[in-house]
């Protein structure tokens, strides 16, 4: 089920700290088509060097190094390769995961609520949709991709995460799971 659109696509759990229930940008959200990008060997080796998950040994100073080592490619020129695909939209972040229901060091969750929604929308208005849902600063992720009868025939999905002591918003009719 690729993706056709992303609409929102991040992390931000410090700035979801203070988000109260219904916070929302002005306008909505706009999308970013998702498209297939001719990469050279070269490229991928580097791209693939460079998402590849990373072992705890590996979480040092310059850590690229021995990734450019890996990809069989200069330090220099692994960067170069890096910016250029970042500028062509290819990567967009990097991320980690958290485990959102132990607590940090300090004794705080990192979340206290997580959320996955699924719903189905009248053909041709996915991109308004998108946009509208998109645009509330709660979610983590917003995106369109056709899913199929085998999932009732939704087409966007989202998931966010709360962190003070109201549930996750819910989505108005469609379908909806939790997580």
């Amino acid at each position: 089920m690729p993706a056709k659109g992303i609409f929102t696509l991040g992390v931000g759990h410090v700035r979801r700290k203070t988000i109260e229930p219904g916070e929302k940008a002005d306008t909505p959200a706009k999308m970013i088509r998702v498209e297939v990008a001719e990469l050279s060997e070269h490229e991928w080796n580097v791209l693939l060097a460079l998402k590849r998950e990373f072992a705890p040994e590996e979480i040092r100073p310059n850590p690229w190094a021995s990734r450019a080592k890996e990809a069989g490619v200069s330090l220099d020129e692994f960067y170069r390769v890096a910016e250029n695909l970042s500028a062509r939209k290819i990567i967009g972040r990097f991320s980690t995961f958290l485990e959102h229901v132990k607590p940090s060091q300090t004794g705080v969750r990192v979340t206290r609520f997580n959320a996955l929604f699924h719903w189905a929308v009248p053909a041709g208005r996915e991109i308004e949709t998108g946009g509208e849902v998109g645009r509330h600063h709660i979610l983590t992720h917003c995106y369109w991709r056709e899913a199929g009868p085998e999932f009732k025939s939704v087409q966007h999905h989202g998931s966010c995460a709360r962190h003070r002591q109201a549930a996750a918003p819910r989505s108005q009719g469609g379908d909806r799971s939790t997580s």
